[in-house]
């Protein structure tokens, strides 16, 4: 699909399944604007192939900007950008600002 209604015109988006953004309206994301939210979404409920998808469109850099700084991020998200990211899990600032009632 190629972007449109964004500051990045004619660039080649990701491949990401419409079922990751379910309470979305798919059509409407801006890949530009809403970066670091598309992210976050796709390493909580993204598979596999979406995470490779983002992190050739956005590069590694921002893909680490966006989850270590993320407010809230799953448990299991963290352990996954941890461990692809090589990132120590006290790093993210989710993990370190965790309320207490969660797991």
């Amino acid at each position: 699909m190629i972007a449109k209604n964004t500051s990045m015109e004619n660039v080649l988006l990701p491949n990401l399944r419409k079922s990751t953004f379910w309470d979305t309206d798919f059509n409407a994301l801006d890949y530009d604007r809403q970066a670091n939210a598309i992210i976050k979404r796709v390493f909580e409920y993204g598979g596999w192939e979406e995470i490779l998808e983002i992190t050739d469109f956005y590069g590694e850099e921002k893909i680490k900007n966006a989850l270590l700084n993320a407010r809230s991020l799953r448990f299991g998200a963290i352990a996954l950008a941890s461990t692809i990211l090589n990132i120590p899990k006290i790093d993210f600032y989710s993990f370190t600002n965790r309320p207490a009632y969660l797991p």
